[in-house]
């Protein structure tokens, strides 16, 4: 994105790559979403199950991975939203395509045309790759919080469930 960002910037396709300027045009349709599902731990907090488990920093751990999840959810749901937006902004501007196969299957079975000129005067579409670009790692760095508190908490049920078994 920072690519497609710089090139739209500054008026011209960066050193005249213009698949790595596709790229960023095919990235920002394609963005993950954040949710986790939470029938689990629902169901733990509803039956009482939770509230039973006695090893505290276990259960800590748990309901860390919901409450990191719910505040980079109500921190960045705007950050899908910009992009959805920016989407339909340059539905009417660019056309995606399959391309013939390469080594690098992401760049070269899914193309992009456009028109550059078109695309760099649209003030909403030179905003959105700047505004998706200054959010994005911020964006990677909560996804990264909520994989670590998921990792930690099933590193802790696992080392629990050992510890069980050596005690049967």
């Amino acid at each position: 994105m920072d690519f497609t960002y710089r090139s739209l910037d500054t008026g011209r396709i960066l050193d005249g790559d213009t698949l790595l300027f596709e790229r960023g045009l095919a990235y920002v349709a394609h963005l993950p979403t954040t949710r986790i599902p939470r029938a689990t731990v629902d169901e733990m907090l509803n039956s009482g199950v939770l509230s039973r488990i006695a090893n505290e920093p276990l259960k800590q751990a748990i309901t860390n991975v919901y409450v990191v999840h719910e505040n980079m959810a109500e921190q960045f749901s705007w950050w899908r939203d910009m992009p959805v937006d920016l989407i339909g902004v340059m539905a009417g501007r660019v056309e995606y395509y399959s391309g013939e196969d390469g080594p690098d299957p992401i760049v070269q079975t899914h193309r992009v045309r456009f028109e550059f000129n078109a695309l760099r005067q649209d003030p909403q579409i030179r905003n959105g790759f700047y505004w998706a670009r200054d959010t994005h790692e911020d964006w990677l760095l909560q996804i990264e919080s909520v994989k670590e508190a998921t990792s930690q908490a099933r590193g802790m049920i696992q080392d629990d469930l050992q510890a069980r078994e050596g005690q049967e």
